[in-house]
């Protein structure tokens, strides 16, 4: 039934036209009164949850929202269908052009394009508000950054700890080796230190040695150039006491002094003649020494060998020479001695010094030989001994240096 109360007051209606605007129907106009009053509870449920779209004020730099109308049967299901009654069926019948013409929804405000014909641009995206639990979890994650920049242990896994500690227990183990080696070479280091002052001290033991068996091989030779002049004086006394005697008798006198003058220039001869023979057989020796390092040296024998040997030839070759001359002075001794024995009984007493003299430098000669050969077989000993460090100081060094280049290569 209708009541005059409870009809809508008209809606301006424009005239339709091709080239009007207002004959692009809009679901704002098209929507009748009571379908507005109905429709309140919902659109300011809508309003409270997403927003006032009244209030808002315009953005031209980004697309106006677009709101879907709903058709008539989705107002049916959800009965927000208003009641038709005679004006809005009237209407209809006469207007009813608009309401069917086109259900796709229209856009209230176009999006702004620019002047140069360009793509509007996307929204911006609305500001992130993290959540409660969003941010637990970024202060447990500052937290724990905190204490692994505070303790970088804390950071390590188990499984690296172990691996650390297996690295850590072979780097100490190889130290240790390595502290055994460096104990080792330096002990060896040691021990060769205390062969070479060993050795040191030996050597300075033979030069002394040697130096005074030279000392008393000269003081030998001065004793015995003292000697021969005392015989000499002897000898001329002799022969002036001879002289001042007076005439003697034929059987005694002249052919003693004859004799002697002929023993004793028999003597010089025979001195001068081993001299001769002496220097030869050293010429030679000399001579055959030289072709012998020159043969050894062609074969490639090494040059201290060589001096060692040819100091030692050189050195037995000095004390053969004192013995042959020691020799020929045991025999001129003994010549002497034969010559004063037929000489007569006055001057008996002089030789008989002269016998005493050359008894004790005859003693004094063999306790210098006795020393001489004990020094001689020393020095060999010595010699052999000192051969004998040589090769190990050589062994010595050759393993120092294998050792140098094992420790090199490791």
């Amino acid at each position: 039934m209708w009541v005059a109360g409870s009809r809508p007051a008209p809606r301006p209606q424009r005239t339709t036209s091709i080239n009007s605007i207002g004959s692009v129907p809009s679901p704002l106009s098209s929507r009748s009164p009571s379908t507005t009053g109905l429709n309140r509870s919902s659109t300011n449920y809508v309003n409270n949850d997403m927003g006032s779209f009244n209030l808002r004020k315009p953005q031209y730099d980004q697309p106006a929202p677009v709101f879907r109308r709903k058709t008539k049967w989705e107002l049916a299901a959800e009965g927000e269908l208003p009641e038709e009654d005679d004006i809005s069926s009237r209407s209809s019948t006469l207007d009813g052009e608009e309401e069917y013409m086109d259900l796709k929804p229209v856009p209230s405000m176009l999006p702004r394009k620019d002047l140069r014909n360009e793509e509007p641009r996307a929204p911006n995206p609305a500001p992130h508000i993290p959540g409660p639990l969003e941010s637990q979890l970024a202060a447990l994650m500052s937290k724990l950054i905190y204490m692994e920049q505070s303790n970088p242990a804390v950071s390590v896994s188990p499984e690296e700890f172990k691996d650390m500690q297996k690295r850590l227990k072979a780097l100490e183990e190889e130290k240790k080796t390595w502290t055994k080696r460096h104990e080792a070479i330096w002990a060896l280091r040691d021990e060769d230190v205390e062969n070479n002052i060993k050795i040191r001290g030996m050597l300075a033991k033979a030069r002394r040695e040697l130096e005074g068996m030279t000392k008393l091989r000269d003081e030998d030779l001065n004793n015995v150039l003292i000697v021969r002049a005392k015989l000499a004086e002897k000898t001329r006394e002799l022969e002036r006491l001879q002289a001042q005697g007076g005439r003697t008798s034929p059987s005694r006198g002249r052919p003693a002094s004859y004799l002697e003058r002929r023993g004793t220039s028999d003597l010089f001869v025979a001195a001068k003649t081993a001299a001769l023979e002496q220097r030869a057989l050293e010429l030679e020796k000399r001579n055959s020494d030289l072709v012998s390092q020159v043969e050894t040296l062609k074969g490639g024998a090494n040059i201290e060998d060589l001096n060692r040997l040819t100091a030692h030839q050189a050195w037995r070759t000095t004390v053969s020479d004192l013995e042959n001359k020691l020799k020929a002075k045991d025999a001129e001794i003994a010549r002497a001695r034969s010559g004063s024995m037929s000489t007569g009984s006055g001057n008996s007493m002089d030789w008989y010094r002269v016998e005493a003299l050359l008894e004790e430098h005859a003693n004094y000669r063999e306790s210098v030989g006795g020393k001489l050969q004990a020094l001689r077989s020393d020095k060999e000993f010595l010699q052999k001994e000192l051969h004998r460090k040589e090769n190990d100081y050589q062994a010595l060094e050759l393993r120092l240096q294998t050792l140098q280049r094992r420790t090199t290569v490791l």
